[in-house]
């Protein structure tokens, strides 16, 4: 990490400082999801110098995808997501290292060794099966994941680690891990701030400037302009 000017701001921040931001450079986040509240965390994941993001998404752009995936473009509707978002974000910090695979995340080998390389996991799908794949993964390496998905007008947040993941707050029925995506309606406001929360979280907790609270789910609704959090791991 040699151009600390560009993070100075983030720098002078309490309890982050040139530690914080050498940490972040030495780090790796995976981000699962390229769409919409992919879109929001993984240019500030970029921005702030991360030094490794790898990106996995089997999905191509459409002009649905248009109105809340801001890093795509018309000119980009039919190209894999992942290696658009890469391409993105390699213009905006060249400092940053971008891997991509242009695949749906699964429970493979590859994909097991991914996760556990990296610092954190950021689930950014939009299906309680994938989202299951990835938590089960996580917890399998014991890699911490953050969830981040939206629906309607509301942003969803959450940290697993520590021995609490998604399946552990399924409990015994994991039906709702069959389902697969649907299009759904969608704020985009509500996938970006998913995102960034996302973004934050990743961010607080490499460069040990926010602790990760495992288990807090936090939502928004913008329809309410109402916030409300809880703890899982106590429900």
């Amino acid at each position: 990490m040699t151009h600390f000017e560009r993070y100075a701001r983030q720098m002078a921040l309490p309890g982050f400082g040139a530690e914080g931001q050498r940490a972040l450079g030495e780090s790796l986040v995976l981000v699962v999801g390229a769409g919409g509240v992919g879109c929001g965390a993984l240019p500030l994941l970029a921005a702030s110098g991360v030094g490794k993001i790898a990106i996995v998404d089997g999905d191509t752009v459409s002009e649905s995808n248009l109105h809340r995936q801001t890093l795509y473009s018309p000119g980009q509707i039919g190209a894999m997501k992942a290696r658009a978002a890469a391409d993105a974000l390699s213009t905006l910090n060249p400092d940053c290292e971008i891997s991509y695979y242009a695949r749906f995340f699964e429970d493979s080998a590859e994909f097991c060794a991914l996760v556990e390389s990296a610092s954190v996991c950021i689930d950014a799908t939009d299906s309680f099966r994938s989202r299951g794949v990835v938590s089960t993964v996580c917890e399998r390496v014991g890699k911490p994941e953050i969830f981040a998905s939206a629906q309607g007008y509301v942003a969803q947040n959450a940290a697993f680690g520590g021995g609490f993941y998604l399946g552990k707050y399924a409990g015994a029925d994991t039906s709702a891990f069959s389902e697969g995506a649907r299009a759904l309606p969608i704020f985009p406001p509500a996938a970006h701030l998913a995102g960034v929360w996302a973004a934050a979280a990743a961010i607080g907790h490499i460069s040990k400037a926010l602790p990760l609270k495992f288990g807090e789910f936090r939502i928004f609704d913008f329809s309410t302009c109402q916030f409300r959090k809880f703890d899982m791991s106590r429900a």
